[in-house]
């Protein structure tokens, strides 16, 4: 079964290379009505068809009855929580399943991840950014709508309030109104009862007979902080998640529960509970540190040391969403084309210009195919990633610290900040949406001149960062190479 945003691909003629005009076309359809797609479900992830990959959709609604929580005594900034069950009500939501079509060729391990919901839609961030990861080694992915905001929009707050409203039920009622969803304070123990189900299947099985060895937890930005809350309320249940994948935390983490149930808010510091006792891996951009004014602490703050069980990476000349949030819905994994600086200036085409060209480093997207790698293996063989130095900060208040070309120091390494041709920018100007898609501003030729002496030199110094970065299994020999590709035609910038 295609997705909403494939079948559109799929009409699209082979010879349209413009990412930016096929999301516009795509979006322009969802704002003008589509009652041709009544029977198709809807995601907002990649665009090509999964099928070239290997890999088939299916989308399966669940029912059931959930529980809301209430913390007995204090939610201490340890994380290490006792709750008990306070309201029920019952739900029906829907989950989104993407796995090889080959049996054979599925690894073992399933990626659950939290949906977000920030757009005011069902968007599956940790699919779209690592989705490459993914296909190639053979993963299972399951998106679980477990937020009312993705599915029913009235009363909710989103960053695209006023602009797009893309709930489930406002695109397509025929399909979606039967989903009932009592609340986000019921969110926790939908997710849990959810995974409970994928991994031990009754009369409905998810993966349709693949044979689960691992299964991981994962939310991004606004999930992160639903997930951060999960773990430190069901995370330490037996036999159900072997590990955690936590992506670009904002600031704390989200209420344990909220109005119209009493309200149970962690305070402004919540790290993951150290007696978890199951792989964490946290993986984090520079807008993450800083970024958060409208959440309780921030993630400097909220940092804390790699353990047995924990990591945390840090990524130098990294954004929240880039231009690979827009350009790697059509990344099929074979094109070095998206390891390249590519310019665009809106966060979402035609709908949320921004005022100077965002944050084009894909690093982020590498990186997180590396920690995905890294987080499977730990699991899988005991053997834990590498540590990383965090990204430098200085002053009062805090901020990046930042080289004489304008890019952070410290950090996971990458040849985009260790031979640059831009300055990258964690925190973008304008919209929040332009915020967290960060800022990109080229050099040009008369700066790359002084800064290499020739073509040569520039690719030298990308090779010598590129061998650091394999050594240290922050990067992916695929992906390795298609940086090198990129960064040869990329070198043509450079005045001989």
């Amino acid at each position: 079964m295609q997705t909403f945003n494939s079948v559109f691909l799929l009409r699209m003629k082979p010879a349209v290379r413009r990412p930016v005009f096929l999301i516009v076309v795509v979006l322009a359809t969802l704002l003008t009505g589509c009652s041709k797609l009544a029977d198709t479900p809807i995601l907002f992830g990649t665009l090509f068809s999964l099928k070239s990959v290997g890999y088939q959709g299916r989308e399966f609604f669940i029912d059931g009855t959930a529980h809301s929580y209430l913390p007995v005594g204090e939610l201490t900034s340890d994380g290490q929580w006792i709750v008990e069950e306070n309201a029920q009500a019952d739900f029906t939501t829907r989950i989104m399943v993407y796995r090889p079509i080959k049996p054979e060729d599925f690894n073992g391990t399933v990626v659950v991840e939290w949906i977000n919901v920030s757009g005011n839609t069902d968007a599956p961030a940790e699919w779209n950014f690592a989705h490459t990861e993914f296909t190639r080694q053979g993963y299972a992915w399951v998106g679980i709508s477990a937020q009312r905001k993705g599915i029913d929009n009235v009363g909710e707050v989103g960053l695209l309030d006023g602009i797009l409203n893309a709930s489930l039920k406002t695109l397509n009622p025929a399909r979606y109104n039967r989903l009932q969803h009592p609340g986000d304070s019921f969110s926790y123990s939908m997710f849990h009862q959810i995974a409970q189900q994928i991994r031990y299947p009754g009369e409905q099985d998810f993966l349709e007979g693949l044979q689960i060895e691992r299964m991981i937890g994962a939310g991004d930005s606004q999930s992160a902080a639903r997930l951060i809350t999960y773990i430190n309320l069901l995370g330490k249940t037996d036999g159900l998640f072997d590990g955690f994948f936590v992506h670009s935390r904002f600031g704390s983490s989200a209420p344990v529960s909220e109005a119209p149930q009493p309200v149970a808010v962690p305070p402004a510091l919540v790290q993951v509970r150290e007696d978890l006792h199951k792989p964490v891996m946290m993986l984090q951009t520079e807008t993450d540190l800083f970024v958060a004014s409208f959440l309780p602490g921030n993630a400097y703050e909220n940092r804390q040391p790699d353990t047995e069980y924990f990591r945390l990476w840090e990524v130098a000349g990294t954004a929240h969403a880039g231009a690979y949030t827009i350009l790697g819905l059509f990344d099929a994994g074979s094109s070095s084309y998206y390891a390249e600086l590519i310019s665009q200036r809106y966060a979402v085409p035609l709908i949320v210009p921004c005022a100077s060209p965002v944050n084009a480093n894909p690093i982020h997207h590498f990186t997180m195919n590396a920690a995905y790698r890294a987080l499977d293996r730990w699991i899988r063989d005991g053997v834990a990633p590498s540590s990383a130095d965090r990204l430098a900060v200085e002053g009062t208040p805090p901020r990046i610290a930042v080289d004489e070309f304008g890019n952070a120091r410290g950090g996971i390494r990458s040849p985009y900040v260790d031979a640059p041709l831009a300055r990258f920018g964690g925190i973008g100007e304008g919209s929040v949406m332009c915020m967290i898609f960060g800022t990109m501003e080229k050099f040009s030729k008369e700066q790359l001149a002084d800064m290499y002496a020739s073509r040569e030199d520039y690719l030298n110094r990308v090779r010598q960062s590129l061998d650091q970065s394999l050594e240290m299994q922050f990067l992916l020999p695929d992906d390795a190479e298609k940086i090198w590709q990129a960064s040869q035609k990329m070198a043509l910038q450079i005045p001989q």
